[in-house]
This record gives C-alpha cells, sequence and structure tokens, in this order.
C-alpha cells in the first residue's frame, strides 16, 4: 500500500549514511589539517623567539614575542566583533504557505501543504532513479 513511501525511506537512508561518512572523513581531516598547523606554528614561534634572543638579552626576546601575540589577538578579537549582526525574523512554516497563497485562500493552507510534500517526495524519488540508470 505504501510502498513508495518505504522505497524513499530506504533512499532517504542510503543517501544519508554516505553523506554522513563523506562529513566524518572531511571533519577528520580538518582537525589532523588543525593540529598539522599548531604544530608549524609552533616550529614559526620557536624560531623567531631563537633569532631574536641571538640578537637580544632573552627577557627582551620574551617581551617581544609576548607584544607579538597580544597584537595578534587583539586583530582577531576586533575582526571577530566587528560587525554585530542583526537578530533574524523567525518565520514559522504556517506564515510562509499564508504568504504564497493568494488572498483570501489562507484555508486552504492545509491542502496545499499535502500538495507540496507530495510533489516533493515525487520528485525525489524520480531524481534519485534517474541518479541510479544515468
Amino acid at each position: 500500500m505504501l510502498s513508495w513511501l518505504s522505497a524513499l525511506a530506504r533512499t532517504g537512508t542510503e543517501v544519508a549514511q554516505r553523506e554522513v561518512k563523506k562529513l566524518a572523513l572531511m571533519v577528520g581531516l580538518l582537525i589532523l589539517a588543525g593540529l598539522l598547523l599548531l604544530v608549524a606554528l609552533g616550529f614559526i614561534t620557536a624560531g623567531v623567539y631563537t633569532a631574536i634572543r641571538n640578537e637580544l638579552e632573552p627577557v627582551s626576546a620574551l617581551f617581544i614575542m609576548a607584544g607579538i601575540f597580544l597584537v595578534l589577538a587583539l586583530i582577531a578579537f576586533l575582526v571577530a566583533n566587528r560587525g554585530q549582526r542583526k537578530p533574524r525574523r523567525r518565520v514559522t512554516l504556517t506564515e510562509e504557505v499564508d504568504e504564497a497563497l493568494p488572498p483570501g485562500r489562507e484555508g486552504d493552507r492545509l491542502a496545499s501543504l499535502g500538495t507540496v510534500a507530495a510533489a516533493f517526495a515525487f520528485g525525489l524519488v524520480r531524481g534519485l532513479t534517474r541518479r541510479r540508470r544515468g
């Protein structure tokens, strides 16, 4: 009776599982890249400190490095707080449907939602079956 619905659910589950695996791989690689970047920044910091220490006193080199990191932190803080976002207006689904319907037809909201849901399901199934064939 509802075999198309169970087929749609199976297909959606398979697609979701594939996308979750891709996302997990991407997140893992991004974490690895972030860790390697931190190691590289540590070596750069050590190299700059060593270069400054060879030219000046060790205490002076420490103060110079502290000043550099303080300036970088202030720049990052200012960039993060540069533009305050406007609060978004929350719109419910019923408000969207009412805006899309012609004036005076707000009572047809449920019928139009059912039609939209059926059309979406049909298009999704059709698109997924075409991908498998081609």
